[in-house]
């Protein structure tokens, strides 16, 4: 999906959510060294995601997510045929605030998107995502 494109799906989501609802990896307080460390990381069940701290992790298991594999695997159910890299991520996003007890605030949701959506575009480029499409904060 060209930049355009996608710039546009940003800007239809705009119309179904409060701006403070949308997702934006320019608001993930990760760092660049941070983020290249889990990029070029061993993929272990139990390895550590940028953002994913100790109230999100017991939400989590709280709603049956042991581990990154699972985690991931429930990005890639919003990803597919007729999704849009920004609808998959918004849909990310949009559950992980869906989970009883994950914290709302800050930018817990949008360092953790940021962090599962990066990751699966280093293993599956056709996914599509880009960071760069999305407004500076």
């Amino acid at each position: 999906m060209s930049l355009a494109n996608q710039q546009s799906s940003i800007g239809a989501l705009g119309g179904k959510h409060d701006v403070d609802h949308l997702y934006n990896p320019n608001k993930s307080n990760i760092s660049t060294a941070a983020m290249d460390l889990w990029l070029r990381s061993p993929m272990t069940n139990d390895v550590k995601v940028p953002g994913l701290g100790d109230a999100s992790s017991t939400a989590l298991r709280n709603a049956g997510i042991y581990g990154v594999f699972p985690l991931l695997a429930k990005y890639l159910e919003f990803s597919g045929t007729g999704t849009t890299p920004v609808d998959a991520a918004q849909r990310f996003f949009d559950w992980l605030g869906s989970i009883p007890g994950f914290p709302t605030t800050g930018a817990c949701k949008h360092s953790i998107t940021r962090s599962i959506a990066e990751r699966l575009q280093v293993v599956f480029p056709e996914l599509g995502y880009n960071a760069a499409v999305y407004p500076k904060r």
